[in-house]
């Protein structure tokens, strides 16, 4: 089998100057380059860059893929201060470190005996999954979680969730294809997310009140190249970036939930396991 290996970058926030293309051109003479995004394929040698200082430098956004069984996904959002907290109990976990004014979170999985890749899995696959974390809902990291959730219940079966499901979003189409990549069972993510709620509140731009109050906190000047920006825009790059500046601006303010209890991993197990 010849070797196989994905690298594949995204910008959300920020579309790469003309400049900076230039610069990661210098790094690979390969990869395809556009506005947002750099993707490049391997079957033999290896990418040359840092993948986290490229997330921090340019990119929101990277995918790595590979036939040797190694899956990662980074994500570099807005810090605001109710993510501290929220993050927690994910840090002993995954890489979560703040920069700047940003979080950069490093999510991945080993395979123990390798595994098939989803050769169609690329960084698009993470856009939801940023968007949800933006709204308050901590999927992204909690599915990579689960892939050692069997070795967790073997060593410390009351070891507690690292964080409680009102925290998750109910399982739709593009959690399933983020789990696919993770290669995660499908039998544990719908016994993980049976108590999820089916309502489980997040944020959402419904309530007209609030986003008045957000628009009015931007100056004039922002507000009309925010529109410039929009009716420019082919991609959805733009909306993308100022709905998550929204989330991330108003979510601190968002009412904390009831306490939830987090549960005991050998209750996330499926049964018979």
């Amino acid at each position: 089998m010849s070797e196989y290996q994905y690298y594949d970058f995204l910008a959300i926030d920020k579309p790469l100057t003309k400049q900076q293309q230039k610069k990661l051109r210098e790094i690979s003479t390969r990869a395809t380059i556009t506005s947002h995004r750099m993707s490049n394929e391997y079957h033999y040698g290896n990418f040359k860059g840092n993948s986290r200082k490229l997330l921090n430098e340019y990119f929101d956004l990277f995918l790595y893929n590979s036939n040797f069984g190694y899956h990662e996904a980074l994500y570099k959002i807005p810090h605001t201060p109710w993510m501290d907290q929220a993050f927690d109990g994910f840090r002993s976990f995954f890489p979560i470190e703040k920069v700047g004014d940003h979080l950069i979170i490093e999510t991945s999985v080993e395979l123990e005996e390798g595994g098939d890749p989803d050769y169609d899995a690329d960084v698009t696959l993470l856009e939801p999954m940023r968007q949800s974390l933006l709204r308050g809902k901590l999927d992204a990291l909690y599915i990579p979680w689960l892939y050692d959730v069997y070795h967790l219940a073997e060593s410390d079966p009351e070891m507690l969730e690292p964080c409680d499901v009102t925290m998750l979003s109910p399982p739709d189409d593009h959690l399933w294809l983020y789990a696919s990549f993770f290669e995660i069972p499908s039998d544990l993510v719908e016994h993980a997310y049976r108590d999820v709620p089916a309502s489980s509140p997040e944020l959402s731009i419904t309530d007209d009140a609030t986003t008045r109050r957000w628009l009015k906190t931007l100056k004039a000047k922002e507000r009309e190249d925010l529109l410039v920006d929009l009716l420019k825009d082919e991609t959805g790059h733009t909306l993308n970036q100022l709905r998550g500046r929204y989330f991330s601006d108003t979510i601190s303010s968002k009412k904390p939930a009831s306490p939830v209890a987090r549960r005991p991993v050998y209750q996330l197990l499926p049964p018979n396991s």
